[in-house]
C-alpha cells in the first residue's frame, strides 16, 4: 500500500479517538450523549452504510498493506544502500498495518463500549423505578398486614397475594442488580482496553516520524553520494 494512505489512516484513528474518549468520561452525562449517537447511527441506514463502507475500506488496505509487506520481505538479500531502503519500506508497511488494524478496533470497540453504556443505563433506570415500586408495596403489606389482623381472613388472603407480588419484584430486583454489575465489569474492562489502544496511538506516531525522517535522511545521503560521485567524475576528467 503506498504511503500517501498512512496520513489520512492516521487522521481517522484521531477522529475516532476523539469519539471513543468521551464515552470514557466520569461525566455520565457526555458519556451518554455520545453513546446514544453511536447506537443512533448503528440503527440508521445511510449511517450504517458509511460504517460499513469504511470497514470494508479499512479491510482492504490492511490487506494490501500485508501483501506489500510480504513483497517487500523477499527482497532482504539486497546489500548497501538498497537494503536500507528495503528495511525503509518494510517499517512503512508495518506502520499500515497497524493504523489499519487500530481503526478497525476501534470501530467495534466504540459500538460495543456504547451499547454497554446505554444498556446500564436503561437497567439502572429500571432498577430506580422497581426500588419506588417495591417501597411503595411494602408501605401497602405492612398496611394490610395490620387490616388483616382486624379484618380476618379476607384480609389474610389479600396480604398473602401482595407478598407474592412484593417476592417477585425482590427477586427481578436482584437479578437486575447481577446484571448491572456484570455490564459495570464489562466497562471497566472495555476502558482498560481503551487505554491500551490510545497508548499505542501514541506510539505509533512516535513511529511515523521517526519512520518519515529515518527516510528523509537515507535518499538525502543517497542523494548527496550520486552527487560526490558526479564531482570526482567531472575531476578525473
Amino acid at each position: 500500500m503506498d504511503s500517501i494512505f498512512q496520513l489520512p489512516l492516521f487522521i481517522l484513528l484521531c477522529i475516532q479517538l476523539i469519539l471513543v474518549l468521551p464515552l470514557l468520561l466520569p461525566l455520565r452525562g457526555v458519556a451518554l450523549f455520545f453513546a446514544s449517537l453511536i447506537q443512533w447511527s448503528k440503527h440508521n441506514a445511510a449511517a450504517n452504510a458509511v460504517s460499513l463502507t469504511l470497514c470494508f475500506a479499512l479491510t482492504g488496505l490492511f490487506s494490501s498493506s500485508c501483501w506489500e509487506l510480504m513483497k517487500v520481505q523477499t527482497h532482504q538479500e539486497i546489500s548497501g544502500m538498497r537494503e536500507t531502503l528495503v528495511t525503509i519500506d518494510t517499517l512503512r508497511a508495518q506502520v499500515s498495518c497497524a493504523l489499519c488494524m487500530l481503526n478497525l478496533a476501534l470501530v467495534f470497540f466504540s459500538r460495543a463500549l456504547a451499547a454497554a453504556l446505554c444498556k446500564e443505563d436503561k437497567m439502572s433506570k429500571n432498577l430506580e423505578a422497581m426500588k419506588r415500586q417495591t417501597q411503595g408495596l411494602q408501605m401497602e403489606y405492612a398496611r394490610l398486614t395490620k387490616a388483616g389482623d382486624k379484618g380476618g381472613a379476607a384480609g389474610s388472603d389479600e396480604v398473602q397475594a401482595l407478598k407474592a407480588q412484593v417476592d417477585k419484584l425482590i427477586a427481578q430486583k436482584e437479578s437486575l442488580q447481577a446484571e448491572s454489575e456484570k455490564a459495570r465489569k464489562s466497562q471497566a474492562q472495555a476502558e482498560a482496553t481503551a487505554e491500551a489502544l490510545k497508548r499505542q496511538a501514541g506510539g505509533l506516531n512516535t513511529e511515523y516520524d521517526r519512520v518519515v525522517e529515518a527516510s528523509a535522511g537515507v535518499f538525502l545521503a543517497f542523494l548527496e553520494g550520486k552527487q560526490g560521485g558526479s564531482t570526482q567524475s567531472m575531476t578525473a576528467s
